[in-house]
């Protein structure tokens, strides 16, 4: 079995991926709001411990674990580039070693999540496409002929941040103009509070009132899709930055088609709507029909199996060398019990699969 986290900037998604089903089996959240540095990750193994007693799995079953993880990753040294929990160059991998006692696989949250669409979701039978994910921030991917980019310094798809698409707020990063402000569902929920404040007597503004906590998107959905006059103004507000970034994007890459992913997109038919006449706005009329705007299949468990397709693909990459170079610095493997335990199982479906691409 094989575990996959997917570790956003307010929860954690742990998802039990069992390989004869090929599907997650099992699934919790953890919330990380206001964890800090370190102790994020202590926090992410002491969950992981309580969840697998309470499965009935047991650790030494768990071949492979992968990280999805929020912020920009330099996956050739496992270093974090973000100052979200506090980390900045935060040797995530290394720490996580420390706590788990096994390598964690690490990857960026959004190309998870872009990952997890091609392997499982809307991606599967598209060679070329674009993935936004709206979180707490806004994360993205790009597949160009069924392979995800990611640039010569692996940072490409941070598709939340540069450019001018905005001048109303200035982003977490420290720059004025990105879409992550406002198109993120953070941003999206903001702007709806924003509203309540300012048309008190809206129908958003009355809806606030019977609602104890902050507008979430869920809580707006039926005004939605009412084609509620106050709550399609803020939506379309909101996703302004998001639609002009897309429109570039169709135009630079022409792409089968868009995925939109994350908290918002549960709002359905009437966000791919939203943004497809917005996108249609800015973008020229042949390419509306070449390019279509899509939901993601996954939801919430796209970036669970992102980590997971990429811990299994590194995972047998390692014990196929460990098989091939018997005598080079993995040959120490044989002191440890539970690796012997790994090296003797088999390619999972994982190496089936990986190997047809």
């Amino acid at each position: 079995m094989i575990v996959g986290i997917d570790l956003g900037g307010t929860t954690a998604k742990f998802g039990l991926y069992d390989e004869r089903a090929m599907k997650i089996i099992e699934y919790s959240v953890l919330k990380t709001k206001n964890l800090h540095g370190e102790q994020v990750i202590k926090s992410l193994y002491d969950h992981y411990v309580c969840w697998l007693k309470t499965i009935n799995a047991c650790d030494e079953e768990i071949k492979a674990i992968g990280l999805a993880c929020v912020g920009p990753v330099d996956e050739k040294t496992d270093v974090i580039k973000d100052a979200r929990f506090g980390w900045v160059d935060f040797p995530i991998s290394k720490v996580a070693k420390k706590y788990f006692k096994k390598t964690v696989y690490l990857v960026n949250d959004a190309r998870a999540a872009t990952i997890g669409e091609k392997w499982r979701g809307a991606g599967q039978k598209l060679n070329n496409f674009l993935m936004y994910t709206l979180g707490t921030g806004v994360g993205g991917g790009i597949v160009i002929n069924k392979q995800v980019f990611v640039g010569s310094h692996n940072y490409a798809n941070e598709m939340g941040h540069g450019g001018k698409m905005q001048d109303s707020l200035t982003c977490r990063c420290g720059l004025s103009g990105c879409i992550e402000p406002i198109s993120s569902a953070t941003g999206i929920e903001q702007t709806f509070q924003s509203y309540t404040e300012e048309h008190p007597s809206s129908s958003i503004a009355k809806l606030q009132l019977k609602t104890k906590n902050k507008l979430t998107v869920k809580d707006v959905l039926p005004l939605i899709k009412m084609n509620d006059f106050d709550a399609m103004l803020c939506l379309e507000k909101a996703l302004l930055p998001l639609a002009s970034h897309i429109a570039v994007m169709i135009h630079s890459l022409d792409p089968d088609a868009v995925i939109i992913g994350g908290g918002p997109s549960a709002l359905g038919q009437p966000l791919l709507d939203t943004i497809t006449k917005m996108v249609r706005k800015y973008t020229l009329p042949f390419t509306h029909e070449l390019t279509k705007i899509v939901l993601a299949k996954l939801g919430n468990h796209a970036g669970m199996y992102g980590a997971i397709f990429v811990a299994a693909r590194k995972y047998n990459d390692y014990i196929t060398k460990i098989k091939t170079h018997p005598a080079d610095e993995y040959s120490n493997i044989n002191s440890n019990a539970l690796e012997n335990k790994i090296l003797r199982c088999n390619k999972n479906y994982f190496s089936s699969y990986l190997s047809k691409k």
